[in-house]
């Protein structure tokens, strides 16, 4: 997931786009809800 979050990252998407992205291939949080841009930001940091 953080694989996949970086590499979309590097596409130069945006941290709402890249979350958009993750739910899209199926990644969620432990609480199973979709990743926000700043849990993405903090994903990334």
């Amino acid at each position: 997931m953080i694989a996949a979050a970086k590499r979309l990252d590097n596409e130069g998407l945006s941290l709402r786009d890249i979350a958009a992205e993750l739910d899209k291939l199926g990644h969620r949080n432990e609480r199973g809800a979709t990743f926000s841009p700043s849990s993405v930001r903090s994903m990334l940091a």
